[in-house]
């Protein structure tokens, strides 16, 4: 690929659209093999820097370390994304939350502050006051299974761009009812969601208020499931043990 870029470079091969085409869709190819989860910003600099190298000596020079660069970036941003769990899941991996067991993630006080979120979450493990405020994060990959549950909304032309909003964002949080499914100590707990990007990664989900008056003094268990499909297959389950202490 290196080499085939050094020659679409040089002045012979510069203006030869068919040679520039091929070029593309090797590295295009080569691109998703070898570096499929990033190869759309790491592509997107190369060809900006290709685009604007003069000759095949100059691209060479200022292709390695902008390659090297791009690439650090990329695996930068990708070491704080959900990858990890979408590869498992990718792979048909079970990925295992076990109900026995405090996981860090699920409490925001025990968060970097430049941690994002993509599992439930309330505020810590330790909960005193009147209510347990739970966060789910919605994350875009997830829409193919919000649709396949409720459809998609249908825009309605006749309305006013604020009206159609509205009635936009009633469908979404009636399709959270089906498609989020809350648990308090292993009762079915209906809960009034609310849209909300949190503060902490600016993640988008929705959040709702769980009064302490329906749990007990002591250890106490949230689950949340959520449904892939309208036979209630779950797609993914999450339990958060906390400590409720009365004031």
């Amino acid at each position: 690929i290196t080499i085939f870029g050094m020659m679409g470079k040089s002045e012979k091969f510069r203006n030869n659209e068919k040679l520039q085409n091929r070029f593309f869709t090797l590295s295009y190819i080569y691109g998703n093999i070898m570096t499929p989860f990033v190869y759309k910003p790491l592509n997107q600099i190369l060809f900006t820097y290709q685009s604007y190298a003069k000759n095949a000596s100059s691209s060479l020079k200022g292709g390695v370390p902008f390659f090297l660069i791009a690439m650090g970036l990329s695996m930068f941003y990708l070491s704080k994304s959900n990858i990890g769990i979408m590869i498992q899941r990718g792979a048909g991996d079970d990925i295992n939350i076990h109900d026995n067991t405090v996981y860090q993630n699920n409490y925001l006080d025990q968060y970097e502050v430049d941690q994002n979120i993509f599992v439930p979450v309330i505020d810590s493990d330790i909960i005193q006051g009147p209510f347990v405020r739970l966060f789910v994060p919605i994350l875009r990959n997830e829409s193919s299974l919000r649709e396949e549950i409720c459809g998609e909304y249908e825009e309605d032309d006749s309305l006013e761009r604020d009206a159609d909003r509205i009635l936009k964002r009633k469908f979404y949080l009636e399709c959270m009812e089906q498609y989020v499914k809350v648990y308090v100590n292993d009762s079915t707990y209906n809960p009034d969601f609310l849209v909300h990007d949190h503060i902490q990664g600016d993640r988008r989900g929705i959040q709702c208020y769980i009064p302490t008056s329906i749990i007990t003094e002591g250890k106490n268990k949230i689950k949340v499931e959520k449904i892939k499909n309208k036979e209630n297959e779950i797609y993914e389950s999450y339990t958060i043990n906390f400590w409720y202490a009365d004031q």
